[in-house]
């Protein structure tokens, strides 16, 4: 039986696998170190921090708090790390299968404990009660809690022992601005991206396939080249309607004539690497031409916004402003369109974004999602998403996405596959 895809072939241009690109414990326990000074200035006791375990990466935001802090992650449920302002850090993790890696991956960790998701809320207080700490304790990931655990970990006290607050930005600020570790980590991710680029390009030339299963082709090809998840979506058609997710979705053998579109996701040391392409079998039609020049441009406008001390409002709004120029109708009449930008890192979207970027208002019923948002400088080393998009009716969708530094030049591409419309020739 042959394989479509050879194993022996990865990972291409021996580029680091899962475990080459290694954080030294000094590095973790300085990060430790500066969030508990951090901690300290804000007059708290202790910090509370919780993080998603890596199964439940769709909305959440917090799975990245312990891959930071410790290197490591969750098989699923939540993980939750205790930092006294005064003492040894506590380690909670959720399953017997976490124990083991954990020891392995922070043997330096001493109080390392082992407790179902559902009671984090009562164990955190156990381990405050043993420590002695009283008076205020600053809660990072807390909204991502379970109701039930978070009620019993804010529950008042007789004596008043604790009081509660929600200080994530102690932890935001600090995971902002990527340090050497998560340049080369998420360097490698992007670098991913292209491979998977490269061989859904060979695979769209080989024998015709329906599109699902040229989503597993891409999965595959990543998870080769060492990466922990992948998935994507991906649409092919004359003309490609929407995003389209789920094997179901995409019955559809692509053909000649068609586009297709893909959105890679994927996380290699706990860094997401997420690009979007086009492709053409055969030549691009007037269409496919028309969209891809509207994201181009839009991507090129925003990216050469991206410099140290602009507003992380102003890239997102310069590449909406490109879209609405090449398509103005399609500012009311594109109801698929998604956000063109958003921070990200060890975590899919990232601080700021919530801040300073908002989906389109066609994606909201209730509208107004632009309305509380502010003005927040960037810095040198943030990492941004730019993937401008744009589906005027009757024309098609058309995207293009790339990972970018923040740099005094303006924007880094991490990507190096072409941005633009990949033309295969079917054999």
């Amino acid at each position: 039986m042959a394989f479509l895809i050879d194993p022996a072939a990865f990972p291409r241009q021996q580029q680091p696998g899962p475990d080459q690109i290694p954080v030294d414990p000094s590095i973790l326990q300085a990060r430790i170190e500066r969030l508990r000074a951090a901690g300290a200035q804000a007059g708290h006791a202790a910090l509370v921090v919780f993080a998603q375990g890596a199964r439940q990466l769709s909305g959440t935001s917090t799975h990245g708090n312990l891959r930071y802090l410790l290197d490591w992650f969750s098989g699923g449920g939540t993980a939750t790390m205790i930092v006294p302002m005064d003492g040894e850090p506590v380690v909670v993790v959720p399953g017997p299968s976490d124990v083991g890696d954990m020891r392995e991956r922070a043997p330096w960790i001493v109080d390392q404990r082992c407790e179902p998701s559902g009671n984090h809320g009562r164990l955190v207080r156990v381990a405050l009660d043993e420590r002695g700490i009283r008076g205020q304790v600053g809660l990072i990931g807390a909204g991502e809690l379970m109701h039930g655990v978070y009620a019993e970990l804010t529950a008042p006290t007789p004596d008043d022992r604790w009081s509660f607050s929600r200080v994530d930005v102690l932890l935001d600020e600090q995971r902002m601005v990527k340090d050497e570790i998560g340049l080369a980590r998420m360097r490698r991710a992007a670098a991913i991206c292209d491979v998977i680029f490269d061989q859904l390009a060979a695979a769209l030339a080989g024998q015709a396939r329906p599109v699902w299963q040229l989503q597993a082709i891409a999965n595959a090809v990543g998870q080769l080249e060492g990466a922990e998840f992948v998935w994507n979506w991906m649409v092919g058609a004359p003309r490609p309607d929407r995003t389209r997710r789920r094997p179901e979705e995409n019955t559809r053998v692509v053909q000649p004539g068609d586009c297709v579109i893909t959105g890679l996701y994927l996380i290699y040391g706990g860094y997401y690497g997420h690009a979007l392409r086009m492709f053409t079998v055969g030549e691009p039609d007037e269409s496919h031409q028309r969209t891809w020049q509207a994201v181009f441009d839009a991507q090129s406008a925003a990216a050469a916004l991206l410099t140290p001390g602009s507003s992380a409002r102003a890239p997102g709004l310069a590449a909406d402003a490109e879209l609405f120029r090449h398509f103005p109708e399609a500012r009311e009449t594109d109801r698929v369109r998604f956000r063109s930008s958003h921070f990200i890192g060890l975590d899919y979207s990232e601080y700021p974004t919530s801040k300073t970027i908002a989906q389109p208002d066609t994606a909201s019923y209730l509208g107004g999602l632009s309305s509380a948002l502010v003005d927040l400088p960037m810095q040198a080393d943030m990492t941004i998403e730019l993937h401008p998009n744009i589906c005027p009716p009757g024309v098609g969708l058309g995207a293009l996405g790339d990972i970018f530094r923040v740099t005094r030049g303006g924007g880094e591409r991490l990507t190096t596959f072409p941005s633009e419309i990949c033309v295969v020739r079917p054999g």
